[in-house]
């Protein structure tokens, strides 16, 4: 069965068409982490790396994407440890982002990513429940995601899109040929 939320507790619902907008919702999330980690991969990773990085995170988000509609429904908890996995590994290349941006930048990054797994534990262990009924555990999960996702909105739009550093040729040759 797939449970629906409302306003007032959990539903269950047996109906194909219920399982079809969860498998939408969770490869919107999917699609949501790999997007955001684009812009910090393609501003300020260079060469190879980047390449490697970009390629890696959207090539995981596609494939559990394509697992999640051609497989066997998976237990919550391997969907929720994944969309932190594909999130936690963008930050691999940390050194790289902290040369480029500094530490200032990067607390914005570490509220975001301790917000969203946070959420994702809170999600896991079903906990908490703070009233009965109406804010249980995931509206946490969603209060957390929103703190989330503020963060890397913050950190995207004050420190990676003005990033001049050395700017990346992928952006800079497609932008000056349609410029000129």
């Amino acid at each position: 069965h797939t449970r629906l939320r409302t306003v007032t507790g959990v539903q269950t619902c047996a109906l194909p068409i219920c399982r079809f907008y969860q498998l939408l919702d969770q490869s919107a999330i999917y699609t949501l982490i790999a997007g955001t980690w684009t812009p910090p991969i393609v501003m300020l990773l260079h060469g190879p790396i980047r390449r490697r990085v970009l390629g890696f995170t959207w090539g995981v988000a596609l494939i559990a994407i394509a697992c999640l509609w051609l497989l066997p429904k998976p237990p919550h908890e391997v969907t929720v440890g994944m969309f932190l996995a594909i999130g936690w590994s963008s930050v691999v290349p940390i050194v790289s982002y902290y040369r480029a941006l500094g530490w200032r930048a990067m607390n914005l990054v570490w509220i975001g990513a301790g917000s969203y797994s946070m959420g994702g534990a809170f999600e896991i262990a079903e906990w908490p429940v703070i009233w009965p009924g109406w804010i249980g555990f995931h509206e946490v999960f969603h209060f957390c995601d929103i703190v989330g996702s503020v963060a890397f909105f913050l950190f995207i739009t004050r420190y990676v899109i003005p990033y001049r550093g050395s700017a990346p040729e992928l952006i800079s040759s497609r932008f000056s040929a349609t410029m000129a």
